[in-house]
């Protein structure tokens, strides 16, 4: 009997190791990470970005860093707020195969999850190389109509597979997560970005808030 995909792409999420990759892969994640970084940063400074930050980490002791502003969060609202500052200046890393900018769809949900459990840099690199690989080839295999915009469809599932991978689920239940990561997904307009609506920054940042929801 034929494996169904879903039940062989969890166990490839379950069963991967970083030392399996190349030296110049594992480089490059590097880069893309510090990438990432940087455009979470930049964006944190805008205007927008700052009331957005005021407004959401009320919580004396929050729980993750929202980067760039020295404040904490809740772990759904700091990835939330990361993932939007990353899209914010338009500078964060982008895969045209893919539709789309997966790492910041995953990262800030990955980087979250990470400092609240006090997981490892190496832990946490892994599970964005899976977050990155899911989320990339799901946005090269679909076909989206042409009003929507990619940002907040795909992402979700990348970011939620990250997560549990990041936290050790088994295949079991990291396929649980895909199925639940996949009803929590956006079908974002493009024609608010288009007429400059900047909600449309919060796509990316939705994407990792739902992906810890699917936890």
């Amino acid at each position: 009997m034929t494996k169904f995909w879903l039940d062989t792409l969890a166990e490839f999420i379950a069963d991967f190791r970083l030392e399996t990759l190349k030296p110049a892969t594992v480089e490059q994640t590097r880069y893309v990470i510090l990438d990432t970084i940087g455009a979470i940063v930049g964006g944190a400074a805008e205007p927008e970005m700052q009331a957005l930050t005021t407004r959401l980490t009320v919580s004396p002791v929050g729980e993750a860093s929202v980067m760039g502003t020295g404040k904490t969060a809740v772990s759904a609202a700091a990835a939330f707020l990361n993932g939007t500052a990353g899209t914010f200046l338009e500078m964060d890393e982008g895969n045209r195969f893919a539709k789309g900018h997966p790492s910041i769809h995953a990262l800030p949900a990955v980087w979250a999850m990470a400092e609240i459990k006090g997981l490892s840099g190496k832990a946490a690199m892994e599970a964005l190389v899976l977050g990155y690989e899911v989320g990339a080839r799901i946005g090269i295999a679909a076909s989206l109509r042409p009003d929507m915009h990619p940002h907040g469809t795909w992402g979700t599932v990348g970011a939620a597979a990250a997560v549990a991978k990041l936290l050790g689920y088994d295949a079991a239940r990291i396929r649980e997560t895909i199925n639940v990561a996949s009803s929590l997904t956006l079908a974002s307009s493009k024609r608010t970005m288009l007429e400059g609506g900047t909600v449309r920054n919060a796509y990316a940042g939705i994407s990792n808030r739902m992906a810890l929801m699917a936890i």
